[in-house]
């Protein structure tokens, strides 16, 4: 059960990476919600209490392998039992937490947001109805099988979709900023029509800032495409965490190419401002 603790080490990880993703996503809105930030705070407080758990279960583990005494036993369960309940509450907040994120996460369409949404009320429904039975154990074997059949859901369901609903952020935030450059650059090609129309100015070198910067929009498209190629590898990963840092990588490369085409972008608006 060691390998739990580890696990929700690297939820709190994730958890941070969306703290910090979520910055351009702030309501405008000052009435109270339950919002990402409310949904980040329960999900420490329940990884919290799962670690106080799991230290106390480890501990009376421990005690009732020495003594092997019915007294020692019934605390290990009683210890087995807090702690696998505490872990059940962890997964349910975290996909808690994700579910507001890809809420106020751009550029992720409708119906994929509802597909995810449906998925995530599929986990936290099986690990409350885990939860409920949990109480029904009545040795640790039992305890043992619980602690399996989670593990088992984690690894077939679970991570697959945190991490399936992880990219769709990702790539979301890309995909809404490449949106917003192909609105500009479709502006500023009628305004160069008009600009040509009335020969107001020479317009050779504005339109190879406009065709450099298509190339480099056309790049981003690209690197996007490469990330939902990784994407379809999800499912049978043996490593998520590790195919999702190449999601990521691709998806910063995408970005970085938008940000050049942002430059280009800023020069051309600068240049027809001041013609």
């Amino acid at each position: 059960m060691k390998r739990k603790c580890l696990a929700f080490i690297i939820f709190l990880g994730i958890a941070q990476f969306l703290l910090v993703a979520s910055a351009y996503a702030q309501s405008s809105t000052p009435t109270p919600v339950f919002d990402f930030q409310k949904a980040y705070q329960d999900f420490v407080f329940n990884f919290d209490k799962y670690r106080s758990n799991h230290d106390e279960y480890e501990l009376a583990r421990s005690q009732y392998l020495q003594s092997q005494t019915l007294a020692a036993q019934a605390k290990a369960q009683e210890a087995t039992y807090n702690m696998l309940f505490a872990r059940d509450e962890a997964v349910r907040s975290y996909l808690t937490m994700l579910r507001t994120r890809l809420g106020e996460a751009v550029g992720v369409s409708v119906d994929r947001r509802d597909f995810l949404f449906t998925k995530i009320a599929t986990e936290v429904n099986w690990f409350t109805s885990h939860q409920s039975r949990l109480s029904s154990a009545s040795s640790l074997e039992d305890q043992v099988s619980d602690s399996n059949e989670a593990k088992a859901q984690y690894d077939k369901a679970t991570e697959v979709l945190i991490y399936d609903v992880l990219t769709e952020i990702a790539l979301g935030k890309q995909y809404f900023l490449r949106q917003k450059q192909i609105t500009i650059i479709s502006d500023l090609e009628s305004k160069l029509d008009q600009i040509r129309s009335d020969g107001q100015i020479d317009t050779g070198q504005i339109e190879r800032w406009l065709l450099e910067t298509k190339n480099l929009v056309i790049r981003s498209e690209g690197k996007e495409q490469d990330a939902l190629k990784l994407q379809t590898e999800n499912a049978k990963s043996k490593n998520r965490s590790s195919l999702f840092n190449q999601i990521q990588f691709r998806v910063n490369e995408s970005i970085q190419y938008l940000k050049d085409a942002n430059d280009f972008l800023l020069e051309t608006i600068k240049t027809i401002r001041n013609s």
